[in-house]
């Protein structure tokens, strides 16, 4: 519905708007949600393709078994390839678009979806890989510093070692001369 402001209370009326008003059709509008698995058997044209295969392209397995159950993505004209192109993200195609003709001159979408899934696959091995890296460097920092810390209490014990041995040393001279006074202190 077009609302071009007339009979809007305390609003002056707009002298222009009914000109206006004459341009626009007033037509119902359907929406749809392609989201959404649809029955899509209504439909003569490309346009079942498209929304048949648009609710699978977050769901891999399903995507892949309509590709191979339906052989219109395999021969899709130039529009409709363009279009499945765009709304599936395949850039790809709309890059390499005569790669993917033919011989009939139309477009065979299921290899550049497939395509599009490998090169997917392929970037998340890129960024899994990547990440490792970073943790095996984080793990073998934590691993240095491990290291470190254990090599620096060695040196610091080894001072506190002698130290210790010394006392204990000087204790035990200690001892024995105590023994040795208690020993006349007897004998006295």
């Amino acid at each position: 519905m077009m609302d071009f402001g007339e009979g809007q209370p305390g609003e002056p009326e707009s002298g222009g708007a009914r000109e206006w008003e004459e341009c626009f059709a007033d037509y119902p509008l359907h929406l749809v949600c392609v989201n959404e698995s649809l029955d899509c058997s209504g439909f003569r044209t490309s346009l079942r393709d498209l929304f048949t295969i648009l609710p699978c392209r977050r769901d891999k397995k399903r995507l892949m078994e309509l590709l191979a159950s339906d052989p219109a993505y395999q021969s899709m004209d130039k529009e409709t390839a363009q279009t499945l192109g765009v709304l599936m993200g395949i850039n790809k195609f709309k890059e390499n678009e005569e790669t993917y003709k033919t011989e009939e001159g139309n477009y065979d979408m299921c290899q550049a979806i497939r395509e599009l899934m490998e090169d997917s696959r392929l970037e998340g091995e890129k960024e899994g890989k990547k990440e490792g890296k970073k943790e095996g460097k984080r793990e073998r920092g934590k691993e240095r510093g491990k290291e470190v810390k254990r090599e620096r209490k060695r040196e610091r014990g080894k001072g506190k070692g002698r130290k210790v041995a010394r006392e204990q040393a000087s204790k035990k001279e200690g001892k024995k001369e105590r023994k040795k006074e208690r020993k006349k202190e007897r004998k006295e």
